[in-house]
């Protein structure tokens, strides 16, 4: 079935048990959704989408103009300089991942609120508020999907779900800045945050300092896009719950990244509190969204547990589950804690989710 548009309609009426004429007509919106994606925005690469069997983008190269739009910075040099003397403390980036146990591994140092504020003042034009910075992404690079998604269950084969993808619901979740030197090692496959199969979490790097072009978080699709080296004025974005590898620097230049993950709130604002027994503060969510969530997918205690703090039990063999927001972003440390690394954003989080409900 290599049709596109025959796979999805036949993956719809499996979905919804419907006919497949009904499903010719009634999947048009998610299907033009995708394709539009790709061959008719400016703000992406041509040909650089890596889009999954249910044509949901895994990877895309920002173009220059998608960057401008976004992040245009003035003194790339003193940006750089900037965030690494405010940044917080240096420490592995990915080193469980890494083939090569000796190595020189990447290092990442988290940038909370103010310092980010500081920033766009600093260097990028126009000296946007962060408000306006995250409107500018939503706007960007998350609104070509505005009438959702599909995906496939992989444990239960040949059901297939319509996701709401809502820009509107996203913020960014992390800042950091992230370094890697000549000689890093490739990376085994891996997924960020194992749990966010839902809705994508995005990861988006800007270059600060990149002499050669690169693949950044190589998707393990079956066919790569022909255009998937990130340029130093463009940007990568990817989902974090999806398969990659890192392909370690065989240069001889270091690169150094500005990263920015986005999340819908709910991923980070209910708080996860570690048994036994286990439970979850709903509070802060609204009983809106949470319907909607409990509708779509089941969610439940369990999928926060894996999504804050991934699966730690013996058992679990993949990189998959191993993976989660706490062991990306905040450096193992659980989203509760006072001490953790993203807590300026989480509570940033947490008053945006205040305006929602």
């Amino acid at each position: 079935m290599s049709n596109p548009w025959v796979r999805h309609c036949k993956q719809y009426q499996i979905a919804y048990g419907c006919s497949y004429k009904d499903a010719m007509q009634r999947s048009r919106p998610s299907y033009r959704a995708a394709t539009r994606s790709e061959h008719t925005s400016k703000n992406f690469v041509p040909g650089s989408f890596t889009l999954n069997e249910n044509l949901r983008p895994l990877r895309a190269i920002v173009s220059g103009t998608g960057v401008q739009k976004m992040l245009p910075i003035t003194e790339r040099k003193q940006a750089k300089e900037f965030l690494l003397s405010h940044a917080g403390t240096p420490h592995a980036k990915g080193k469980r991942f890494d083939k090569k146990g000796n190595a020189v591994h990447r290092t990442a140092r988290s940038i909370d609120v103010e310092t980010f504020k500081a920033f766009l003042t600093k260097y990028v034009t126009g000296k946007p508020s962060l408000d306006t910075f995250e409107n500018h992404v939503r706007d960007t690079v998350l609104g070509f999907y505005p009438n959702g998604v599909s995906y496939q269950d992989k444990r239960h084969k040949g059901k297939v779900y319509d996701r709401t993808y809502t820009p509107s619901d996203y913020v960014i979740i992390f800042a950091g800045i992230f370094e890697d030197p000549p000689g890093s090692s490739e990376q085994n496959t891996h997924a960020d945050v194992g749990m966010a199969d839902r809705d994508a979490l995005w990861n988006i790097v800007f270059p600060l300092e990149l002499h050669d072009p690169y693949v950044m978080a190589q998707s393990m699709a079956k066919k790569e896009p022909s255009k998937a080296r990130m340029q130093a004025d463009q940007a990568t974005m990817w989902d974090a719950g999806w398969a990659h590898r890192g392909l370690g620097n065989p240069t001889h230049h270091k690169r150094v990244l500005l990263h920015l993950a986005l999340a819908p709130y709910w991923f980070v604002v209910p708080t996860v509190r570690p048994g036994p027994p286990a439970s979850i503060d709903w509070r802060e969510v609204s009983k809106s969204v949470r319907e909607r969530l409990e509708r779509k997918d089941g969610v439940d205690l369990e999928f926060f547990e894996h999504l804050h703090n991934g699966d730690g039990h013996a058992h679990t063999k993949t990189n998959m589950l191993k993976s989660s927001i706490s062991k990306e972003y905040n450096n193992g440390v659980g989203l509760s804690k006072t001490k953790a690394e993203m807590r300026s954003w989480i509570e940033r989080a947490r008053t945006f989710a205040k305006g929602k409900r």
